[in-house]
């Protein structure tokens, strides 16, 4: 064990000593989220809130719960707040988050067609009740920031030119001294000399 100690140490400091930290500038940084800007596209979004008015499960309750929906509904067009309606009606509003548009429920997607930023759906029918949707606001597809991605960025170029150069040094050894390379073993060192 003490001489395996040993052995990590003195090849730790052997790296060390060719390897140095390579300074990596913005620009550099910049041009390489242009060239992968793909990897950063968040898709387009829709922030939403529900209210959910339950019924009984039978006809009976069932109709007096769209009722009650169909009414709130109207109120909330007419320039009533949501909130209050549907504390009103003994329910909550309650905030969905942002969901990515290719992720909603067909039926969801047909019933804000048309619908803009704070409008209502229609009340929608589902199993328990019915569903009546808030549309907070439309988010376009777009980019993670630049800045958003630095720090990512910056850690993926540092390990890509640690890697290279201490592959570089495992070459150089190779061409200047009788060495036998086992290269199974390869990466099980630079992450040993990664982690330290």
């Amino acid at each position: 064990l003490r001489e395996r100690y040993r052995r990590t140490i003195l090849l730790q400091r052997a790296v060390q000593s060719e390897v140095r930290p390579v300074e990596i500038t913005e620009e550099e940084l910049r041009r390489q989220y242009e060239e992968e800007k793909d990897r950063y596209l968040v898709p387009a979004k829709i922030e939403l809130e529900q209210v959910f008015i339950s019924d009984d499960g039978d006809g009976a309750s069932s109709a007096q719960a769209e009722q009650i929906a169909r009414g709130m509904v109207g109120r909330v067009r007419d320039g009533a707040d949501l909130k209050a309606e549907a504390t009103l009606a003994g329910a909550e509003l309650q905030d969905l988050g942002e969901i990515p548009v290719d992720d909603c429920r067909a039926d969801l997607t047909q019933a804000l067609e048309g619908i803009g930023d704070g409008g209502v759906t229609d009340p929608l029918p589902v199993p328990g009740g019915f569903q009546v949707i808030r549309l907070v606001r439309r988010i376009p597809e777009g980019y993670q920031p630049f800045e958003e991605v630095l720090p990512e960025l910056r850690r993926k170029k540092s390990a890509e030119s640690y890697e290279s150069q201490t592959r570089g040094l495992v070459e150089k050894l190779r061409k200047e001294y009788l060495v036998e390379v086992h290269e199974e073993y390869l990466d099980q060192v630079f992450a040993q000399l990664g982690a330290t």
